[in-house]
């Protein structure tokens, strides 16, 4: 391949928080029946107790969330971006954070969105920290969609978080 030019386009990335009532879909009570039946943790850039990537098909108790996940993500495409595009959930997973966890810095391309929510969230918890700039703090019942190829991390915790992450993507 020839020599590649790169030019590039200064634009602010959105990034869109909601408010949900976390008692919504009893999520506390599912993930704690989950990670009882499922207490085997994943590796990945998260260290913390982390479910397999594929939770929302091993246990469907979570798909009524699953499915707000992706309303709230066409409603964002329709409405922000002026595209109506149907979307699924590709992959969802629970961190369960401890004092001392953290995330190392990563993103999720080539996904279309990538979703954080916190389903529960002790004071002193770490925030959210996008391309090392924008620092969101933890909230429960905050919700957190972002553009997948942002990088993101989580510095070591003095609390526990609990957060649920999916990726969203085009259905092909």
């Amino acid at each position: 391949m020839a020599g590649i030019n790169i030019s590039t386009v200064r634009k602010e990335i959105p990034v869109f928080i909601l408010h949900e009532d976390p008692e919504q879909w009893g999520l506390s009570r599912i993930i704690k029946k989950h990670r009882k039946k499922h207490p085997e943790s994943y590796k990945s850039n998260v260290n913390a107790w982390h479910s397999a990537w594929d939770t929302h098909k091993i246990n469907h108790k979570f798909d009524p969330f699953v499915e707000h996940l992706v309303g709230a993500c066409e409603f964002i495409m329709a409405g922000y971006y002026d595209h109506d595009a149907k979307l699924n959930c590709k992959d969802f997973w629970v961190m369960q954070y401890e004092k001392g966890d953290s995330a190392e810095q990563h993103q999720h391309f080539p996904y279309t969105f990538a979703c954080a929510y916190y389903v529960d969230a002790e004071e002193g918890c770490s925030p959210i920290i996008f391309e090392g700039k924008l620092e969101i703090p933890a909230e429960t019942g905050k919700l957190i969609i972002f553009p997948a190829y942002l990088k993101h991390e989580v510095p070591p915790t003095d609390s526990k978080r609990t957060v649920i992450s999916a990726n969203i993507c085009l259905t092909n």
